[in-house]
């Protein structure tokens, strides 16, 4: 991992068409900007995760309405989908 310290109104680049930039900075809170083309997709890490969470109890669910399986083997399935 890279780390680097910004003051506010500095940026960084990424390539040569990402930007970030520090607006502002306020106790444990920072601000940034981030210039990308819209091809780009930009997420936070915390969204990211949820939809991959989502995604797997969907996923589960799915699996154990069509499985053939005992229902003990379904109850299985999903708390394994749950640990990832």
């Amino acid at each position: 991992m890279l780390i680097l310290s910004r003051r506010n109104g500095e940026s960084f680049v990424i390539g040569d068409d990402i930007k970030i930039t520090v607006l502002s900075q306020r106790s444990n809170q920072v601000r940034i900007g981030i210039e990308a083309p819209r091809s780009m997709p930009v997420h936070r890490e915390e969204v990211i995760a949820r939809r991959e969470k989502e995604a797997a109890q969907n996923q589960s669910r799915a699996t154990s309405r069509h499985s053939s399986s005992t229902t003990d083997t379904s109850l299985k399935t999903e708390l394994v989908i749950e640990r990832d």
